[in-house]
């Protein structure tokens, strides 16, 4: 009975040996790989981040360094890039290393970030925006910074949508104020639960032609507003 076991085990250690010989040989030698996915802790350290800016309450940054740092654990680019930017931000006139340090975690997220980023990641385009518009980690790169941007944008990111809509409005973009655009994208962000974008949408109505209004993306008559806010409510 047990020199059949053994037997069975040979067995099957053989198969998989030449069975991963024969997929090899087929593949040119090449293993499948996952697509690369940023991993869930960096995506909360960056929602802690973004809560932080929003209300400066400490305790979102201390809860922002426990995400990213189990996220380095697992040699995630974006958490390196969050953990960056809460260093960036409790960094002091007089703290060398910090500095340091802050800027070799930048440069270190940036070839993991644009694999990300190129494997559809929204969050890796706009952490690679921030880096390329302000100098962190790599040299500033405005059309660089731009494009990266965008490319947030396309992936229905809000904020990098509402950021999208002010580089319009202030002729950054385009080198020239595109107030058409602008509102497309703020639409596109308020469609995506950005408020302060669908504030922006409601301010730039009165000036804007009412094609330019209903061709854009996301855009909802008064009627629908009402209609989209009591389904809303009736979901609470």
């Amino acid at each position: 009975m047990k020199q059949h076991a053994s037997l069975l085990l040979l067995l099957m250690m053989l198969l998989a040996v030449f069975g991963l010989a024969s997929f090899r040989a087929l593949s040119g030698g090449a293993l499948p790989t996952e697509t690369p996915r940023p991993h869930e802790s960096s995506l909360r350290a960056l929602r802690c981040v973004s809560a932080y800016l929003k209300t400066g309450n400490a305790h979102d940054l201390q809860l922002g360094y426990v995400h990213s740092t189990n996220a380095l654990r697992h040699e995630c680019p974006l958490g390196r890039y969050a953990l960056g930017t809460i260093y960036r931000l409790q960094n002091g006139p007089r703290d060398d290393q910090l500095a340091v340090n802050t800027n070799e975690l930048y440069t270190n997220s940036v070839e993991g970030l644009k694999l990300l980023g190129e494997h559809g990641s929204a969050q890796a385009c706009r952490a690679l925006w921030d880096m390329f518009a302000h100098g962190y980690g790599v040299a500033a790169d405005q059309d660089a910074a731009r494009g990266w941007l965008l490319r947030s944008a396309q992936l229905e990111d809000p904020e990098a949508q509402y950021e999208v809509g002010l580089l319009y409005a202030s002729g950054k973009m385009s080198g020239k104020r595109d107030r058409q655009q602008a509102y497309s994208w703020f639409s596109r962000a308020a469609s995506n639960g950005h408020h302060v974008a669908s504030l922006l949408v409601r301010r730039m109505e009165p000036m804007l032609q009412p094609t330019a209004m209903t061709n854009a993306p996301g855009y909802l008559t008064p009627l629908e507003r009402v209609r989209k806010k009591e389904a809303g409510n009736n979901r609470e």
